[in-house]
């Protein structure tokens, strides 16, 4: 999924219903990119795909835009006006200047893309070829339940009442470690204090006193700056962790009939009793840098161009828009950087995080082959209420829903719940001009068949394939063709990958896990980042 708020092009918020100065414009806005894994069954995925960005835009809008988003959403329950005003941003894929690269794919509201054309042609209706397969922002299984769309509405609401009511007043927990990184209550790094000074230099005004003076570290201005920086910083990786957990909370009481009588709502349950992991990253509508966050073992990889200092910048490029210079494809010249490790048994520090969470006892059967309490993979996910409600609410659950006395309704060795949580970790990471190319988002579908290095390299390769202009290569993208190597190696053997899609799915589970993939463009990789 790939969203985008903060503009009157794009959100229904800025439409007609404010007007916008141009200080609050340049406060807020921006695209969130995220890849979405489930288990269990996909309606907790398909939940958190659709709902996710509604929680982060909600912690990132400036008081005035959230005031406007709240009537809207009053306006819903008492007049009963369509549910799309509700939309904090809108789905990239479905604005008008979107391209598609597929011949069988198309915009649900009818852009089909041209095939001798970079745009999509608005004259092509939906009925136009019936091949065409109709997608809609909620993919192949359609909108929500009417109940889970319901709630929803509900849930922001009440959400955006309380972020207005404590936007003087907000702490958003995070503090220092021993080296002066910024570190979340768990511990984890969210920013190092050395990327959050040469930031400040770097984006520091010619004409300023820092670069003035010989020693810029020992300014009154230097400290003031890096204090600006790390607050800014802390706001946005607070809305980030916040809103991500608010909504795993909000889905969480919604189906538990403790707070809502002996009615069970079916359609809820099957959303928290499933469930999924997700990355994210934001990127702020200034580009000068990107969050990540991430709940279990999806991952997102940088990838980064670094020759020698003695060799000269030579990135293929078009004539418009890329870096006018032309070269040749150097693997060397080319590092991957994994943004945030998965949550999984490997992950010796988040391993930590949930033990030193129960009693020691308890420490040797938390972890069991591999998995928590010896079934669940990552460590962090959405939903997987048999890891996180109470035994006597999971009970509740299994006699109203009729299960058979010895349905397993909780693990085995379920002691002192909850022992799974959705609180994402947070990494913000400043973007380098010229250095910073491309995005890769993937589930562990990918990551369990390549490095985040070999990725790099079939991306940066696709790159120079087309000369730096990969939208170019309608039918290989380079999302596809990660996928392709990971199915068919590095030759992407065309027998291998059609072996991988000919098996039933019952069977390809055991040779492959399902791959979502996103490459993303950075703004550093133009002349132009401004």
């Amino acid at each position: 999924m790939a969203s985008h708020f903060g503009e009157g092009d794009f959100s229904s918020l800025t439409l007609s219903d404010h007007k916008q100065s141009n200080d609050e414009k340049s406060v807020y806005g921006g695209t969130i990119f995220t890849v979405v894994d489930g288990h269990g069954g996909h309606a907790c995925a398909h939940a958190v795909n659709l709902l996710h960005s509604d929680y982060i835009i909600s912690g990132l809008l400036p008081p005035k835009v959230s005031e406007v988003a709240l009537r809207n959403l009053h306006q819903i329950k008492e007049l009963r006006t369509p549910r799309s005003i509700c939309e904090l941003a809108v789905t990239l894929w479905m604005t008008s200047g979107a391209l598609v690269t597929g011949e069988s794919e198309r915009i649900e509201f009818g852009l089909k893309a041209d095939k001798n054309s970079r745009f999509p042609n608005p004259n092509l209706t939906s009925m136009h070829s019936q091949s065409s397969v109709s997608w809609g922002p909620w993919g192949p299984w359609g909108p929500l339940p009417l109940s889970v769309r319901d709630a929803h509405i509900g849930h922001i609401s009440k959400f955006l009442e309380e972020l207005l009511s404590t936007c003087d007043e907000r702490e958003f927990f995070f503090s220092d470690n021993s080296e002066g990184d910024m570190i979340d209550p768990d511990g984890f790094i969210t920013a190092p204090l050395n990327a959050i000074k040469e930031t400040v230099m770097k984006y520091s005004e010619p004409s300023s006193s820092l670069r003035r003076s010989e020693d810029p570290t020992l300014s009154s201005d230097f400290d003031q700056s890096v204090d600006d920086l790390r607050n800014y910083v802390a706001a946005t990786a607070w809305a980030l962790r916040n809103g991500l957990l608010r909504m795993d909370l909000d889905m969480s009481l919604a189906a538990c009939p403790t707070f809502h009588g002996p009615v069970l709502d079916k359609a809820l349950l099957r959303v928290v009793f499933a469930g999924c992991v997700a990355t994210s990253v934001y990127i702020p509508r200034h580009r000068k840098e990107i969050f990540a966050a991430q709940v279990g073992d999806c991952g997102a990889v940088i990838g980064s161009y670094s020759p020698p200092c003695e060799v000269p910048v030579t990135i293929p490029s078009s004539i418009d828009i890329y870096t006018q210079t032309s070269g040749e494809y150097t693997k060397e010249h080319w590092v991957a950087k994994l943004l945030i490790p998965p949550h999984i048994s490997e992950n010796g520090a988040d391993v930590r995080r949930i033990k030193s969470s129960h009693p020691v006892h308890e420490a040797e059967f938390i972890i069991r082959d591999d998995r928590l309490l010896g079934e669940l993979m990552p460590l962090r996910a959405f939903g997987d209420i048999r890891f996180k409600w109470s035994t006597d609410d999971l009970k509740n659950i299994a006699r109203l829903l009729d299960l058979p006395p010895n349905y397993p309704i909780s693990p085995r060795f379920y002691a002192s719940p909850p022992y799974l949580v959705a609180t994402p970790q947070v990494l913000w990471k400043p973007l380098s001009p010229l250095c910073d190319h491309f995005l890769i988002l993937g589930t562990d579908g990918l990551w369990d068949m390549i490095s985040p290095a070999e990725a790099v390299h079939v991306v940066a390769r696709h790159w120079y394939d087309y000369r730096g202009n990969p939208s170019c290569g309608s039918g290989d993208t380079a999302a596809s063709r990660l996928i392709r190597t990971a199915l068919g190696g590095t030759e992407m053997n065309s027998e291998q990958i059609a072996l991988h899609f000919s098996m039933p799915a019952s069977l390809a589970r055991y040779y492959r896990d399902d791959i979502t993939v996103i490459v993303v463009y950075l703004p550093t990789a133009f002349c132009d980042s401004s």
